[in-house]
């Protein structure tokens, strides 16, 4: 006769696995703040670049080459900024939950640590995308620049 085993598949955190993921917790918070201040530069360069028209470098940049550069400082801004979001949260949460052994903490961390990662995925799902397109723009715009000076 076949003998039925049970198996339970209860997860043990042992004192390492607390320690490691205490360590994570740190380099997260420390990551989260630094990516809170990337930010915080990526959006005042973005804004500062409107105030720019005096330097000779930028005197005869269009509107609409301006006006791209301020929108794409302030979206990867917000990109950094919700990462830095999902890092905070995760640290805040993981460590919570390690120090005073509350699961739901723990698992909201692991939570947080997920929907980090999966952003990060998506949005390099997205730039890879984007690479080819950026590359045929430049290109076009690079050989529309050398007929255009003959």
């Amino acid at each position: 006769m076949e003998e039925i085993i049970e198996q339970r598949n209860d997860l043990i955190i042992n004192e390492k696995i607390k320690s490691d993921l205490l360590v994570y917790a740190k380099w997260s918070k420390f990551l989260g703040i630094m990516a809170y201040i990337g930010a915080g530069f990526m959006v005042l360069l973005g804004f500062a670049y409107l105030f720019i028209d005096s330097l000779t470098a930028f005197q005869h940049s269009s509107t609409i080459y301006k006006g791209f550069m301020v929108v794409l400082m302030l979206v990867c801004g917000i990109i950094y900024a919700i990462g830095a979001n999902y890092m905070l949260s995760s640290s805040k949460q993981l460590k919570h939950g390690i120090l005073t052994n509350n699961q739901e903490s723990t698992e909201n961390g692991i939570g947080y640590q997920k929907k980090l990662f999966r952003f990060i995925g998506i949005v390099t799902i997205v730039g890879l995308c984007l690479y080819p397109i950026m590359i045929a723009v430049i290109i076009y715009f690079a050989s529309s620049n050398i007929i255009c000076n003959m």
